[in-house]
């Protein structure tokens, strides 16, 4: 896939966040945080990093059989699943500090 091609998939699910999921997105864009720098980590890693093994594993295999709306789907599910605590986040930081333990606790990593 080229870069400019990879780049319209991160962009595409900014959109889809967008309208999906109006109150976080709002919320954010207020702290003035850039999904599409975190969407471009988890789409290039296939959210390898993100999420425990087994479930990255079962992503790659729908994502084979089905395309790339897969990443999408997981993309925003992701973000659905932490809506409550990314709401309660203050600033641009401390959600970053958030997902960032986010990630280590999902992959067991140190």
């Amino acid at each position: 896939m080229s870069g400019e091609r990879f780049m319209c998939h991160v962009e595409s699910l900014d959109t889809l966040f967008e309208a999906r999921c109006r109150t976080l997105y709002s919320h954010l864009r207020k702290l003035e945080v850039d999904m599409i720098d975190i969407f471009e980590v988890w789409l290039a890693r296939l959210f390898v990093g993100f999420l425990e093994y087994d479930i990255v594993l079962r992503i790659i295999d729908v994502f084979l059989l089905e395309g790339s709306k897969v990443l999408f789907r997981f993309g925003l599910a992701a973000m659905m699943m932490h809506k409550e605590s990314l709401l309660k986040c203050r600033t641009g930081s401390q959600l970053k500090t958030y997902l960032a333990k986010l990630m280590r606790t999902r992959t067991r990593a140190k």
